[in-house]
């Protein structure tokens, strides 16, 4: 729930943002990622961590408390706002 707003979320939405609410306000590595929502597969391009990540804050966009941000060529963090 977002601002009073329910918000759906596909599995893998659902599966990165626990991972980076638990590591909330700290980098979060692409590798880290990797391992966390597809552990059967280490060989996932950033660029499908990037589209879910895309997607992800599509969703969350309108939250007053929290904002996913990427840190350049190392990975994301959910923070604060």
């Amino acid at each position: 729930v977002i601002n009073q707003r329910e918000v759906f979320l596909t599995k893998k939405e659902s599966d990165l943002f626990s991972f980076l609410y638990k590591n909330k306000n700290n980098t979060v590595f692409y590798d880290k990622i990797t391992s966390a929502i597809w552990p059967q597969n280490n060989k996932i391009k950033n660029y499908i961590i990037a589209n879910l990540v895309f997607h992800l804050r599509e969703k969350i966009k309108e939250s007053r408390e929290l904002e996913l941000v990427t840190v350049r060529g190392r990975g994301y963090m959910l923070r604060d706002k």
